[in-house]
């Protein structure tokens, strides 16, 4: 499927930073509102091994690392064990 092949090699890279966003008291609403619907609409049309797959990807430190500056502009950073461990924690939680 198409929206499977052009989302699931950045899910963790929207993952990761949605995590950023959600940090950030600032961040656009909007925006985390379409990053939210974007995971959640892939996650619907892709098998459950594949959304597993990306799960444990995100967990190992996948996605690269992310920031938001105080014109709402978002950057990559160099990798932070505090973001890794905020990102799996978050993950962990949203799992039912």
């Amino acid at each position: 499927m198409l929206l499977s092949t052009i989302f699931t090699p950045i899910a963790s890279t929207l993952y990761a930073i949605l995590g950023c966003l959600d940090s950030k008291k600032t961040a656009d609403p909007a925006l985390k509102e379409t990053i939210k619907g974007l995971l959640g609409t892939w996650s619907r049309i892709v098998s459950a091994q594949e959304v597993e797959g990306v799960c444990w990807s995100i967990i190992g430190g996948e996605g690269g690392y992310w920031k938001v500056n105080i014109a709402g502009e978002i950057t990559q950073t160099e990798r932070c064990f505090s973001t890794a461990s905020y990102l799996a924690g978050k993950l962990i939680s949203a799992l039912p």
